[in-house]
């Protein structure tokens, strides 16, 4: 008997189409939930995938909305600027962090208003540095789900990644290809589960013009590789563990900054403040 409703953080890429698949086996409606601010380009493109799900899932309710999440993301990001750039320094242009926490907080409130208690999104091991993908962050971000009554799922997050692809990969690449680098035989990628599954023309679009032309695309996120390789770790004696625990200090920041007012919600009252931030652009 499938479980009612979930929430897909949802890009339109194959890790978020791959994991929106795997939930629509096993809950009975998906809420797909795209998100836009100012930097992202073609967010309408993650149209096209989720018709293919809805299509391929036909008994599984399927709702794909675009959500405005700039507001948002400005609260996050530059409330009280100058006092945390003393206390966070480089870790303040790390649009991708704030970027991810929007995301998601947008996602929890959109579950609290409508009664969802799962929530999934496509994350995988691969850009290790990127903090929505690192495994300590992600722990935190399902303790405070968790403090809602919502449960935070990674359905794709051990499957294993594919070789990045090189320049020389992307020269070879026409605009129109259908698939990227070839996938070692054996290996369980959300490419070769979408495409065993009749979802997408071949085992591996990523790096593709087909892959560019399914979700948004943001170019901000050069500033998460010169905050993380330029400016923190390069000769300063500085690891892995280290820049994880700069990255958990600003989650615990933001998280501790925005939950009064998930709290107010959650409780059933919905402030001003909060429907102001949220914006009601949900289509």
């Amino acid at each position: 008997m499938p479980e009612q409703s979930i929430a897909i953080l949802y890009s339109g890429g194959t890790d978020s189409t791959c994991a929106a698949a795997m939930m629509a086996e096993r809950f009975g409606r998906l809420h797909l939930l795209t998100f836009r601010r100012f930097g992202f380009h073609q967010v309408e493109n993650s149209r096209k995938a989720a018709e293919a799900l809805r299509e391929k899932f036909a008994g599984t309710e399927l709702v794909h909305r675009i959500i405005d999440i700039d507001r948002l993301f400005c609260h996050l990001a530059y409330d009280d600027y100058l006092s945390r750039i003393r206390r966070f320094g480089f870790f303040m242009l790390q649009n991708c962090t704030f970027c991810a926490l929007a995301n998601h907080l947008r996602t929890l409130a959109y579950c609290l208003r409508n009664g969802i208690t799962h929530v999934a999104d496509g994350v995988t091991r691969e850009l290790a540095y990127l903090p929505s993908h690192m495994e300590k962050p992600i722990d935190r971000l399902k303790i405070f789900y968790e403090k809602y009554g919502i449960t935070y799922h990674t359905p794709v997050y051990d499957f294993d990644i594919p070789r990045e692809m090189n320049f020389f990969d992307r020269l070879a690449l026409r605009d129109e290809a259908t698939s990227g680098v070839v996938v070692e035989p054996g290996k369980r990628t959300t490419g070769r589960y979408l495409h065993e599954r009749g979802l997408m023309p071949a085992e591996n679009i990523k790096g593709s013009g087909l892959d560019r032309k399914l979700q948004y695309r943001c170019f901000q996120y050069v500033l998460h590789n010169m905050v993380a390789f330029w400016a923190y770790l390069p000769g300063k004696g500085r690891d892995y563990s280290s820049y994880e625990r700069e990255i958990l200090r600003l989650y615990d920041d933001r998280l501790a900054f925005f939950a009064p007012l998930l709290d107010e919600l959650a409780s059933g009252r919905e402030s001003a403040v909060l429907r102001r931030l949220l914006g009601e652009e949900e289509r």
